[in-house]
C-alpha cells in the first residue's frame, strides 16, 4: 500500500535543533544553579516540554528560568536558521504531490512557533501537535491525528530520529522511517528498534518519496 501521509518529528529530524535546545538550557540554568550542566544531564530530562526540564532543575525559580530559556532559545536559533540540507526539497516534493504532511513533536508551543518561523517551514504542514509538560505523549498525539484526519494507518508513516519515535509509531500500527542523518542520532539504537525504513541521508528520503 502506498504511503501518502507523512508525519514528522522536529528536533534532529527536520533541523539540527537539539544543540539549540541544549545550549539555551545551559545558558538559562547555569547562572541560576551556579554549576555546570553537561549535555547528557540536560538531554536526560527531554521528553516533556521545556516546562518539564525547567521544573526538574529549577522549580524554585521556574518563571525566571523559563523566561531566560525562551530568550536564549530564540537567540541560539539564529545559528540554525535553515532545516537540514535537502529537507526543504523533501517538503516541497510532498506539497507538490498533494501528500498529507504533519508535525508531531515533544516541544512546547512557544518553542515550536519560534522554530517554524525561523526555519520558514510552517506552511508545509496541514497540522502541528506539540508536547506536554507531563512527559512523552506521542502515541496519544499520533492516535488523535489519525482519528481527526481519518488517516489510513497502512498509508501513514512517522519520520523520527530516535528509537522512541519508532516504538510510538508501531504502537499506533503505522510504519516508521528512522531518520539517522543528524550527528545527534544514535544509528544503532534506531536500527535495533526495527523501523520499516532507515535512512542515513536526507536524499534517501527524497528518493523514497519520489518512488511512492
Amino acid at each position: 500500500m502506498a504511503i501518502i501521509n507523512y508525519i514528522f518529528d522536529l528536533d534532529g529530524t527536520l533541523a539540527n535543533t537539539l544543540p539549540v535546545c541544549v545550549n539555551a538550557f545551559r545558558k538559562a540554568l547555569e547562572p541560576i544553579l551556579n554549576k555546570h550542566l553537561s549535555d547528557d544531564e540536560i538531554m536526560a530530562t527531554f521528553g516533556p516540554t521545556e516546562d518539564g526540564t525547567i521544573n526538574t532543575f529549577a522549580p524554585h525559580c521556574f518563571n525566571q528560568a523559563m523566561d531566560s530559556y525562551m530568550h536564549h532559545y530564540k537567540l541560539e536559533h539564529q545559528k540554525c536558521d535553515e532545516p537540514f540540507s535537502g529537507i526543504r526539497e523533501v517538503l516541497d516534493t510532498l506539497k507538490s504531490k498533494g501528500h498529507f504532511t504533519a508535525l508531531i513533536t515533544g516541544k512546547g508551543g512557544k518553542c515550536v512557533d519560534i522554530t517554524l518561523d525561523t526555519l520558514q517551514i510552517r506552511d508545509y504542514f496541514h497540522a502541528v501537535e506539540c508536547g506536554s509538560p507531563e512527559g512523552c505523549i506521542k502515541q496519544r498525539q499520533l492516535m488523535a491525528m489519525l482519528e481527526e484526519f481519518n488517516l489510513n494507518t497502512g498509508e501513514t508513516v512517522y519520520v523520527g530520529d530516535s528509537d522512541y519515535d519508532v516504538h510510538e509509531a508501531h504502537s499506533c500500527n503505522i510504519k516508521a522511517i528512522g531518520a539517522a542523518w543528524a550527528d545527534t542520532a544514535d544509528h544503532d539504537k534506531l536500527k535495533a528498534s526495527n523501523p520499516e525504513y532507515l535512512f542515513t541521508k536526507v536524499s534517501e528520503l527524497q528518493s523514497f518519496i519520489k518512488t511512492r
